[in-house]
């Protein structure tokens, strides 16, 4: 980077703390605890964001695989989620007994 300057082109040097970022997240990287930290963090959100599945394959619905794909496809979106929580909670249809 270089600025004018009254004519002159100064040049801009990084500043050491610049790098300092970078020598950080290695270092966190090797500490096994916030590897574990983050590992278990990460399986939570997943858990959350397929709680729907899971609450249909607890309640016996029939096309939890339907579910399952619209929680994968359409689940990030609100109107999606909404959609797969009418679907996950509804009532299985009555069936006759022959």
């Amino acid at each position: 980077m270089s600025r004018e300057n009254g004519g002159d082109s100064v040049r801009l040097i990084p500043q050491r703390h610049d790098y300092d970022g970078a020598a950080r997240k290695i270092h966190l990287i090797s500490n096994p605890l916030f590897v574990v930290r983050t590992l278990l963090f990460y399986m939570f959100l997943l858990l959350i964001g397929f709680l729907l599945t899971l609450v249909a394959l607890l309640r016996g619905r029939q096309g939890v695989d339907r579910i399952f794909l619209g929680n994968v496809l359409f689940g990030w979106t609100g109107i999606g989620r909404f959609i797969v929580l009418y679907y996950a909670l509804r009532d299985p249809p009555l069936r006759l007994l022959t």
